[in-house]
Formats: C-alpha cells, sequence, structure tokens
C-alpha cells in the first residue's frame, strides 16, 4: 500500500485575506495537504531553512523584501536551488517583469484573477512528484533497513558456522550437514535480496514515469496557453464586431480586418492544437507500454520516436541535444515498455553524468537490422566519459559516483538486466575520459518467452 505523506505548500502574500483564499482553493486536493503561511519574504526565508516544501507560491509585491529578492535568495541556497515556485501577482505583469521571474528559476507566473483550475493543475504536479519522492525515499529506507537486517542474519550465521565447526572438527559428517544448511539459508537470503531489488528497480521505473508525466504536462502549457490567448482574443473582436453589426456602424475594412485575425488566430489554433495532439498521443503509448510492459509486434523507429517526443521536455531545460538516426522498416516481436524505460535511463544517466559541469552536450541515437536477425542499438554521448578503474563496474548493482547525492546506483544495473532478461540480447560499453560513452545493444528481433515479474 502507498504511504500517506503530509505535503507541505509554502503560500508568501503579506496579505491575509490572499492567503486564506488560496488555502480554500486547495482544500478539495486529493493530498494531506500542509499550507504553511508567510507574511513575509524573511518569514518565507526562515521556513525554508527549517523544512522541504513540495511547492512555494510566492506573491511579488510585498513591502520590504518582493517576491523576486526572496526567488534569488532562495535559488542561491543548495538547500532550496531546487525548490519549485510559482509566482503569483496583480501587478508586476509586464512582459519584462514576467521574463524575469523565469529567469529566477519560476516554474510559472500567474497573474491574478487566477482560474481556480488552472492553479489547482499546476499545484497537483508538483504534489505528485514531491510524494513520488517520498515514497522513492521511503522504499529506500525500508530496502536499507533490510539489508542491515540481513546482513546481521549472515553475520550471526556465520559465527555460529565458525564456533560449531572448531568444536565438532572431529566429525566430518556433522561439518558436512551445517555446510548444507548455510548454504541453503545463502539461497534464501539471496532470493529475499533478488526480491527487494526487484522492488526498488519497480519504484525506480515508476519514478522516471512520474518525471515524464511532470515533463509532459508542463510542455503543454505553452501550446494550450497559446490556444487560450488566441481564442479569448477571437471571442472580444466578435464580440465588438456583432454590436458594430448591431448599431449599423460596421465598415468593410473592419469586417475584412476581422476576417484577417480570425484566419490568422485558426493558423495559430490549428498549430498548436497539433502539437497538443501529438504530445499526448505519443505520451499515451509510451505511458500504455512502460505500465503494462506487455509484448507485441512493433515498428522500432516508431516506438523510439514516440519516446524522443515524450522525453523532450527532460532536456528543453537543459542545454543538451539528442540527435536520432533511426532506419524504417526494423519490426520487431518484444517489449516496447522496456525499449521506452531504457532510452529514459540512458537520457537521465546523460544528464546526471556524461554532462555534468557542462554548458552543452549532445546525444546520438541510432539503429540498423543486422544480418544475423538481429537489431543494433546504439547511444552514444560525447560528455565526460567514465574513468577506467569505474568502467567494470557501471553494470553493477549500486555502483555510483554520486553516492550521497541523489544516486542510487541502478540505472544502469536495471539497463543491463532488462536487456540481457527481457529482451534476451547483449550490451556493450566503450568510453574513455572526457572523450564520451558508447552503449551497444544487441537485440534479437523475436525476443525469448520468458514470465515477467
Amino acid at each position: 500500500m502507498p504511504q500517506q505523506f503530509s505535503i507541505p505548500v509554502l503560500m508568501v502574500d503579506d496579505v491575509p485575506a490572499n492567503l486564506v483564499a488560496l488555502e480554500a482553493l486547495f482544500a478539495d486536493l486529493p493530498y494531506q495537504l500542509e499550507a504553511v503561511k508567510a507574511l513575509s519574504g524573511e518569514d518565507a526565508l526562515r521556513f525554508t531553512l527549517k523544512r522541504d516544501f513540495a511547492l512555494i507560491l510566492l506573491d511579488v509585491q510585498m513591502p520590504g523584501m518582493n517576491g523576486f529578492e526572496v526567488a534569488e535568495l532562495l535559488r542561491a541556497n543548495p538547500k532550496t536551488r531546487h525548490v519549485p515556485i510559482l509566482f503569483v501577482t496583480a501587478g508586476l505583469h509586464t512582459e519584462k517583469q514576467v521574463f524575469k521571474g523565469y529567469e529566477l528559476g519560476a516554474v510559472d507566473y500567474l497573474i491574478k484573477p487566477i482560474v481556480p483550475l488552472v492553479l489547482r493543475s499546476k499545484v497537483r504536479v508538483f504534489c505528485d512528484l514531491f510524494a513520488q519522492r517520498q515514497e522513492l525515499e521511503f522504499h529506500r529506507n525500508k530496502l536499507s533497513a533490510q539489508v542491515d537486517e540481513k546482513t546481521a542474519v549472515l553475520t550471526t550465521l556465520t559465527l555460529e558456522l565458525a564456533t560449531e565447526i572448531g568444536a565438532r572438527r572431529d566429525s566430518e559428517e556433522r561439518l558436512r550437514m551445517l555446510n548444507e544448511q548455510l548454504e541453503s539459508r545463502v539461497e534464501q537470503r539471496t532470493r529475499d535480496l533478488e526480491k527487494a531489488l526487484h522492488q526498488v528497480a519497480e519504484a525506480e521505473r515508476l519514478a522516471a514515469l512520474g518525471g515524464i508525466v511532470a515533463s509532459v504536462a508542463h510542455e503543454l502549457n505553452t501550446p494550450v496557453g497559446n490556444c487560450v490567448s488566441v481564442a479569448s482574443t477571437l471571442q472580444s473582436q466578435a464580440a465588438a464586431l456583432a454590436r458594430d453589426v448591431e448599431d449599423g456602424r460596421l465598415k468593410r475594412s473592419e469586417f475584412m480586418q476581422f476576417l484577417n485575425d480570425a484566419m490568422s488566430g485558426n493558423e495559430i489554433l490549428m498549430r498548436n492544437l497539433r502539437r497538443t495532439s501529438d504530445l499526448v498521443d505519443s505520451f499515451k503509448n509510451v505511458a500504455v507500454d512502460q505500465t503494462t510492459n506487455q509484448r507485441r509486434e512493433f515498428d522500432l523507429q516508431q516506438v523510439l520516436e514516440q519516446d524522443i517526443v515524450t522525453l523532450q521536455p527532460m532536456c528543453k531545460k537543459t542545454p543538451f541535444t539528442l540527435h536520432a538516426e533511426l532506419q524504417p522498416g526494423i519490426v520487431l516481436d518484444s517489449y516496447p515498455g522496456t525499449m521506452g524505460q531504457i532510452l529514459t535511463n540512458f537520457i537521465s544517466n546523460a544528464i546526471a553524468h556524461a554532462f555534468e559541469n557542462r554548458k552543452e552536450g549532445k546525444m546520438f541515437l541510432s539503429t540498423r537490422l543486422l544480418e544475423s536477425d538481429h537489431a543494433e542499438i546504439v547511444f552514444a554521448d560525447d560528455g565526460n566519459g567514465i574513468h577506467e578503474r569505474h568502467l567494470k563496474h557501471v553494470f553493477d548493482p549500486f555502483f555510483t559516483t554520486k553516492l550521497g547525492q541523489g544516486g542510487s546506483g541502478l540505472g544502469l544495473s536495471i539497463v543491463y538486466n532488462l536487456v540481457t532478461g527481457v529482451l534476451g540480447g547483449k550490451i556493450s560499453i566503450e568510453s574513455a575520459e572526457n572523450h564520451g560513452t558508447k552503449f551497444t545493444l544487441t537485440v534479437p528481433r523475436c525476443a525469448p518467452e520468458i514470465k515477467l515479474a
């Protein structure tokens, strides 16, 4: 059963009535929401030093320290650098002010009066992310406790075995029995550990899918916002035209201008709606494949292109780009959801490790059909590369160079198990420091018959 966590949201406004109104908007959200209210920028900074928040709703116009100054201080503090900030203001909504808000790292800039459904939707996305992080942390702590417990049990068994061997040195038969008992216990402990690792891998997969959901939701804001703005403008112009017709003041030039504006607006609406439709269709297919993990026949190029469209928001706010050369006509009888999970892990790993401290970087994805009735998938980057002493350990569980910095060390281990287990293929790696990394996957066109966990 999922754990129920309290989700703290910090609301900052110098007008108490505004804080009460904001809190009322969140009453019907499906969370155990904890609304923390701050009446000044100074109070807000003090709150953030004491605890973590899923989201900060920050008023721009406040006496003393304004919202922009608060956001700048939050971004300068490593502890609060990544807390999502949503500006809410009744003034200071010029284009220059809005751009300033985004430059300070805000996830959005809302102008009062606020549409409740829009605000609740945005808050819900970040509450989902916070809940998923809390759930993942809970499972990690639980796994750590299980590993400690199993280690303690194994240590105890080892000491018991040493004592029994010393006390019963003259009895080979009894020693053999003790060895058999130990082997049985070790096998059981191994099975328990493999089960725990599978649970963590599943949590990692769901966390990655949750990140994709948040990125796609944020990406949809732009085309949907454009459609709303154009529709609102056309609505106002149509109302004005109707009044002129009713009053007998309609001029031919005004009517022609309205027609030109309507056609231009229609082009903008269709372009943005097509963008929204393409993104939703791609995400729908990717989400179904990754959540059901069903085997089916599919075109490798089409599936990877859908994955790329869905994962583009992950790279959009970074200086890193993905270039794909996908051979058409490669049809596989395999697991498209597994393909998507592998690509997600590759891109996440590249952004977190390969391009660390880099201002630009490129990723490359290519496919081709081999003569041996196999398909080859190559993912490469021009990033930092991997040190030779680490290269042989990259597929080991829990191996990470970011211990204690958010890295679980399971990403590439999961990729290895998916390629060799689920897809029945092989994976190799080539890398050198400052010369990038290249992963080569060779998978059969028809995956082996296995029972997925």
